[in-house]
C-alpha cells in the first residue's frame, strides 16, 4: 500500500519535509546563474574599459571587484538558502514567502548603487545585477513550489 501523503500547504498547513522541495539543491541552482552572470557581466565590462570605481560612504575611492561581487553574492544565498532550509520545511506557503521577500530585498538592495557616486553605466550594471539576483531567487523557488505541487497532483 503506497503510503499517503499530508494534503499540499497552500493552507499553509504543516507537510512532511519529503514533501517539499530541496532548499539547499534550488539555492545551489540561483547561485549557480546569478554569480555565473555577475561574474560575466563583471568581467566584459572591465574588459570593455567601463570604470568600476566609485566614492565610498567614507568618502575613499574604491573598485568595484568582480570577486566580492560574487563573494557577496554567496554569503547573501547562503543565508536566504538557510532562512529557506529552516522555515520552507513547514509548508508550501512559506516557501512563497520566503521568495517574495528575496525578490524584495534583492529590489530594495539597488539602493546602494543608485546612492553611490558611480557613473551611469556602473550603476545601471550594478542595479541590473541587484534585480537578478532577486528575480532569480523569487522564480527558482516559486518554479520548485509549481514542480513540486505537479509531482504531488501527479503521485495521487
Amino acid at each position: 500500500m503506497a503510503p499517503t501523503r499530508a494534503p499540499r500547504a497552500d493552507s499553509g498547513s504543516q507537510v512532511e519535509s519529503a514533501d517539499l522541495p530541496s532548499a539547499w539543491r534550488n539555492g545551489a541552482v540561483v547561485l549557480a546563474i546569478t554569480a555565473s552572470i555577475t561574474l560575466v557581466a563583471l568581467l566584459v565590462a572591465a574588459q570593455a574599459g567601463m570604470e568600476l570605481d566609485f566614492d565610498r560612504v567614507d568618502g575613499r575611492n574604491a573598485r568595484v571587484r568582480p570577486g566580492i561581487g560574487v563573494l557577496t553574492l554567496v554569503l547573501s544565498v547562503l543565508i536566504g538558502t538557510a532562512l529557506l532550509d529552516f522555515v520552507g520545511r513547514r509548508s508550501e506557503k512559506a516557501w512563497k514567502g520566503v521568495a517574495w521577500a528575496g525578490l524584495l530585498l534583492g529590489l530594495l538592495s539597488t539602493a546602494a548603487p543608485l546612492s553611490s557616486s558611480a557613473g551611469p553605466g556602473v550603476t545601471a550594471l550594478l542595479v541590473s545585477l541587484h534585480v537578478l539576483a532577486g528575480v532569480t531567487w523569487f522564480v527558482v523557488l516559486m518554479r520548485a513550489v509549481r514542480q513540486q505541487r505537479s509531482s504531488d497532483l501527479q503521485d495521487r
